[in-house]
């Protein structure tokens, strides 16, 4: 018999439940963890995907071109441009603060990106703040802020350029 006592087969078995709850809480643990990245990933995808479509694209592009020079006259199109877009960073914006999607991938992916459309968009946000009476904007002027402090901080040698090369402030 290998076991003195029953006492040392109590103690045995209470060692053993404990090894087992150990291993199924770590097993639990990197289950979560896994769901986790998973849930990053897809999200991730999903805001890459929309960000970095053609139709996306082509409204960054027509902002940086036409957004400020056209101010207050803004054609029908063109507000909706900056509207659309305008949302979807605030989305992002939203999306990162809240941690629904890591904060390094955004910053790596879009720090200049937001930069130069938050530029060619404060004029019509700051309007629309002050026609709404709301903080419309407010997760995009937040994910700006991070991103101007990152490029500060992480990329000192980098000046991020408007379209026409102008360094964007």
């Amino acid at each position: 018999m290998p076991f003195a006592s029953i006492e040392d087969f109590a103690a045995a078995a209470a060692v053993a439940q404990t090894l087992l709850l150990a291993i199924g809480l770590v097993y639990g643990l990197r289950q979560v963890q896994e769901a986790r990245r998973t849930r990053e990933a897809s999200v991730i995808l999903d805001v890459f995907q929309r960000l970095h479509s053609r139709e996306a694209s082509a409204r960054r592009h027509r902002l940086y071109r036409d957004a400020v020079r056209a101010q207050r006259s803004l054609s029908a199109d063109l507000e909706d441009d900056i509207r659309q877009t305008v949302n979807e960073f605030d989305l992002l914006g939203y999306l990162t603060l809240n941690k629904v999607v890591p904060r390094s991938a955004v910053l790596r992916l879009y720090y200049a990106t937001t930069i130069r459309v938050w530029n060619a968009t404060s004029p019509y946000i700051q309007e629309q703040r002050e026609m709404r009476g709301t903080s419309y904007g407010q997760y995009f002027e937040q994910l700006v802020q991070i991103c101007l402090v990152e490029t500060a901080e992480h990329r000192p040698l980098e000046t991020v350029r408007d379209l026409g090369g102008a360094p964007v402030k």
